[in-house]
């Protein structure tokens, strides 16, 4: 599924990070990869609501504002205070669960034609790939300040 690429591809970059370089701004004054995890959770989260009420037949709205600066500022602040650990697992599991209950709704509830609706796309794999380039930008700017990625074990007898 495109999402899962996408979702891969964001993250894939983060991995062999040090947890203080995840906690700090990716670009100054921005967000740390922590805040964005909370921000993409909170999203996801949003779409899991739409798509259970899809799911049962009720209406939902996305928020009830759209103040979407505000929104984010307070979705990447959440995770001010909290553990890395605990912000990239919310992340994963709200992907996971959105995932699993993309697969369960019933096409008939999602859509009238057959297609994936605009809305899902863009909300999730749409934003994946938004943040993509900065993830990479700012990993690529920390390879040549030397606080790239640790490099893994050599494997014994290699």
């Amino acid at each position: 599924m495109a999402t899962e690429i996408a979702f891969e591809r964001l993250m894939t970059p983060t991995k062999g990070l040090r947890a203080e370089v995840m906690e700090e701004p990716m670009t100054p004054g921005k967000w740390s990869f922590k805040g964005m995890a909370a921000h993409l959770t909170f999203w996801n989260g949003l779409v899991l609501k739409r798509l259970d009420a899809l799911h049962h037949g009720r209406e939902f709205e996305w928020y009830g504002e759209t103040e979407f600066d505000r929104l984010n500022a307070e979705a990447s602040g959440r995770a001010d205070g909290m553990p890395l650990k605990r912000a990239m697992t919310e992340l994963r599991i709200t992907h996971s669960a959105l995932m699993e209950t993309a697969r369960r709704v019933n096409m008939g509830k999602l859509t009238t034609d057959g297609q994936i609706p605009d809305w899902l796309v863009e909300t999730v794999t749409g934003h994946y790939d938004h943040h993509r380039p900065q993830v990479e930008a700012w990993v690529a700017r920390l390879v040549t300040e030397g606080r790239g990625p640790l490099a893994p074990l050599p494997v014994s007898g290699e």
